[in-house]
């Protein structure tokens, strides 16, 4: 119970990384699509690491035919909303996704062991609100635009988003540096929190993954 793993440490504090976003995002008056959130939690992940050498978010963004991508978003959107941290409205895939009071309460209430800690997600709830008021009006459309700008060195040669192999690295987890994780027992409520107010089994089903026929939908259903 005292020691958990520092890689479900990470998840849990990925998870209050993208519960920020959508936190932040309601505070001033937007509510995301799917495009929207995967862009701007590249950018967060970006911005942080580029400029604090602090790493906030574990999950490296790989190349998908949308640009920077991570899969792990959509296990995590859902592990949130099965906790009734976050919900949706709207179709999918075009869903618009806010907190519920409850998960702006928690995000808002976090506090870390240390000082030094607190420091460091004090500074990350500070940039995340800057990025939010920047970027939280642009649609997905013009967040993927602005990501296909993006220039890589791949074997040793400057290319453009669009001719990177899918599948390849594109903001990788940090070297060296510093990380902003949950300690133990903040990482302990998390995940008590989450078993004790699971009640919806929803999942949030990848674009790729999303049943396009009547027969794909029969299948999916086991029928």
């Amino acid at each position: 119970m005292n020691n958990i793993p520092i890689e479900s440490k990470k998840n849990y504090t990925d998870e209050f990384i993208l519960l920020g976003v959508l936190v932040m995002a309601k505070k001033y008056g937007y509510q995301l699509q799917r495009m929207q959130i995967m862009k701007i939690l590249q950018k967060l992940k970006k911005l942080i690491q580029d400029n604090l050498q602090l790493e906030a978010y574990h999950k490296e963004f790989v190349k998908d035919r949308h640009g920077d991508f991570s899969p792990h978003v959509y296990s995590q959107l859902s592990g949130l909303k099965q906790a009734n941290f976050i919900e949706s409205a709207g179709e999918i895939p075009y869903e618009k996704f806010f907190p519920t009071r409850l998960g702006e309460e928690i995000f808002d209430s976090t506090k870390m062991g240390t000082s030094a800690d607190n420091e460091k997600l004090t500074t990350i709830k500070d940039i995340l609100g800057k990025l939010i008021n920047l970027e939280g009006r642009k649609s997905s459309g013009k967040l993927r635009e602005e990501n296909h700008k993006r220039k890589f060195i791949y074997n040793r040669k400057e290319i453009g988003m669009d001719e990177l192999p899918n599948g390849e690295i594109t903001t990788p987890n940090l070297k060296n540096g510093d990380i902003f994780v949950f300690d133990t027992r903040l990482a302990l409520d998390w995940s008590l929190y989450k078993k004790i107010a699971q009640r919806k089994k929803e999942e949030i089903i990848p674009e790729d993954e999303i049943p396009k026929t009547q027969d794909e939908i029969y299948k999916m259903l086991g029928l």
